[in-house]
C-alpha cells in the first residue's frame, strides 16, 4: 500500500531513455537504467519497508504455528524464523544489488 503509489508516482514522471536489446541483456546496464528514473532513497524506503513486513510477517508465522502445533513459543519462532531470514535476506540481496 505504500510502495506500489510512490513507485508509481516516479515511473509516471520519469522519461525513460532509448534501450536497444544488447542493453537489456546487460543486468548492471538494467540497474542503472531503472536507477535514472527512480531515486535511491526510494530504494532504500522500498527496502526498509519490506522488511518490516517480514517482521511482521514472522510474529504472525510464529503465533500460526504455536496454534497449529501446540508447540511452545519458542520453538514455534525458532520454526517460523528460518523461512522469514531467508525471505529477509534475498529482499536485501534482491535490491542491494540493483544499487
Amino acid at each position: 500500500m505504500i510502495t506500489v503509489p510512490v513507485s508509481a508516482y516516479y515511473l509516471m514522471n520519469a522519461e525513460i531513455p532509448e534501450i536497444d536489446l544488447a542493453q537489456l541483456q546487460n543486468p548492471d546496464a538494467v540497474g542503472d537504467i531503472i536507477l535514472s528514473f527512480i531515486p535511491r532513497d526510494v530504494v532504500y524506503s522500498n527496502l526498509i519497508i519490506n522488511l518490516a513486513v517480514t517482521i511482521w510477517g514472522l510474529v504472525i508465522w510464529t503465533f500460526a504455528v504455536r496454534h497449529a502445533r501446540e508447540i511452545e513459543l519458542r520453538k514455534a519462532f525458532i520454526c517460523a524464523s528460518i523461512p522469514a531470514v531467508a525471505l529477509g535476506m534475498y529482499q536485501m540481496w534482491d535490491i542491494l544489488r540493483l544499487l
